[in-house]
């Protein structure tokens, strides 16, 4: 596993965390099984850009905030900010 892919899975299992995103719903979102959604997020299976879009459908972040340098956690936006 890459550096960057070790990187991003850490910051998907965070924010699932900060968000109360389960795996099952990431994977039923991701159309993959459970399986292979843990072992993407746990990075026993390199992620795809597929799995950015997906990851970024869910949260509200946007791909290069994941992939950047560094990163800050934030909270999941209501709908009024998503608005907004």
């Amino acid at each position: 596993m890459t550096n960057l892919n070790e990187k991003v899975c850490e910051r998907f299992r965070a924010v699932m965390a900060t968000q109360k995103l389960s795996v099952a719903e990431y994977a039923k979102k991701s159309h993959q099984s459970y399986d292979m959604a843990s072992r993407r997020l746990n990075g026993k299976v390199d992620l795809t850009l597929g799995d950015l879009e997906t990851m970024c459908d869910l949260t509200g972040y946007q791909p290069i905030e994941y992939l950047n340098e560094s990163f800050v956690l934030k909270s999941k936006l209501t709908e009024a900010q998503e608005v907004a």
